[in-house]
């Protein structure tokens, strides 16, 4: 499933209990519904703990990360981020609010 106009809303899935370490720009989340531990990269913590925070599209993502991360402008990270969360969607810690599927 694609969204290349990066319009759909995400959201973390109810009861996925991230519990979070970082060091430096080392991350590791634990997603308590699954039992699973992940390591990520900064671009995937900021835009988790963004969604902690309340849903967001892809587009309103990247202009947060970009700004949290000191990052230029690159409109080619709303791609990068979509396919990131229908990863994480397929993991079961975010999901579309108004899944298309």
């Amino acid at each position: 499933m694609n969204d290349s106009g990066g319009t759909l809303r995400w959201r973390v899935r109810a009861g996925a209990d991230l519990r979070w370490r970082s060091w430096g720009d080392d991350h590791i989340v634990y997603h308590g519904a699954s039992g699973d531990t992940h390591r990520v990269n900064a671009v995937t913590a900021a835009a988790l703990r963004s969604l902690e925070r309340g849903p967001a599209t892809a587009e309103e993502l990247r202009n947060g990360i970009e700004d949290a991360l000191g990052l230029d402008p690159d409109p080619a990270l709303t791609e990068r981020l979509l396919d990131l969360l229908w990863e994480l969607d397929d993991l079961g810690i975010v999901e579309p609010i108004d899944d298309p599927r």
